[in-house]
């Protein structure tokens, strides 16, 4: 796996808009974007403060999540692979080939988020 801050992340969305590691000790990121939800930046929205603040406030929860999010993906991997493989002896292709396709999908995901693949 690759390396990265070790969760748990947290959103902190009432005095700003960012993510933070380690009891706000660490800043993992700022959640950016403000001039372009209400329209103040260039090519913006044009959304009211309260629509741009949903929506940052959203992506902040979106991205603290996203440590425990890859060990739960993780976790699911095996089941999926002991189901696949029960599904294969028991000669059902069609349900075979939805599980070989969701397999396939979640490792080149966790290909890319650990950085051996781009999209």
């Amino acid at each position: 796996m690759s390396s990265f801050t070790p969760g748990p992340w947290e959103s902190e969305t009432e005095y700003e808009c960012a993510v933070y590691a380690h009891n706000h000790q660490m800043k993992i990121a700022d959640i950016r974007g403000w001039g372009y939800l209400t329209g103040k930046g260039q090519g913006g929205l044009g959304l009211s403060s309260a629509e741009a603040s949903k929506i940052q406030n959203a992506n902040a929860r979106l991205i603290a999540a996203a440590p425990e999010m890859l060990e739960v993906i993780h976790d699911l991997l095996e089941p999926a692979y002991e189901r696949y493989q029960y599904v294969l002896e028991t000669d059902t292709p069609d349900e075979a080939e939805v599980y070989k396709e969701t397999i396939d999908q979640t490792e080149a995901l966790l290909r890319r988020i650990e950085g051996e693949e781009t999209p």
